[in-house]
């Protein structure tokens, strides 16, 4: 017996159904692709078996004991169980800030919304006070940065990928606020 299970909490969208998996021993079988109800109740020869899942983009997966060397005696039964687990997105919030002009204001000064939450500060990049990094955990969406009330009048916002950023479970985005 081979079951999904299929955790989506952080923004995926697959089901059971859009998994497939690999059976290595004496009846082997390749690309089975599993149930919509996530349970594949195989017919196998006795003998020693791997089952195996194709990488699935976005998901972390791990493995139930039977699921490797599982010895089935004729007559027996292994249950092997294959959990996905939708892996969050990443999203980097970066913030320059220009003083050429006479501005004092450093990157820490600063703060932004993630899709119109709370306000959040700009934690700096390193050692240069005009750089402002933060690294976020998403859902899997669309997702828009924008800079909270300018501390001081001024400075002129840009923004590079800020607005209707798509972030993939797994993948990462960098969004650019520049202020001068």
């Amino acid at each position: 017996i081979v079951k999904k299970v299929v955790i989506n909490d952080n923004g995926g969208t697959k089901g059971a159904a859009d998994f497939a998996f690999d059976v290595a021993g004496p009846s082997a079988s390749s690309d089975v692709s599993f149930e919509a109800d996530g349970q594949n109740d195989l017919t196998v020869n006795a003998g020693t078996y791997n089952v195996t899942e194709n990488v699935a983009a976005g998901y972390s997966t791990t493995y139930s004991a039977d699921c490797a060397n599982a010895v089935v005696v004729n007559g027996g039964s292994k249950t092997c169980t294959i959990t996905n687990d939708d892996v969050a997105g990443t999203l980097i919030v970066k913030k320059t800030v220009i003083n050429d002009n006479g501005g004092t204001m450093k990157a820490t000064d600063f703060k932004f919304k993630l899709d119109g939450g709370a306000a959040v500060a700009f934690v700096q990049d390193g050692g240069n006070t005009l750089a402002g990094k933060n690294t976020l955990s998403v859902a899997a969406d669309r997702h828009a940065e924008g800079e909270d009330a300018l501390p001081s009048a001024g400075h002129t916002t840009t923004y590079s990928n800020c607005a209707d950023v798509s972030v993939a479970n797994g993948a990462t985005q960098t969004c650019e606020i520049t202020n001068d």
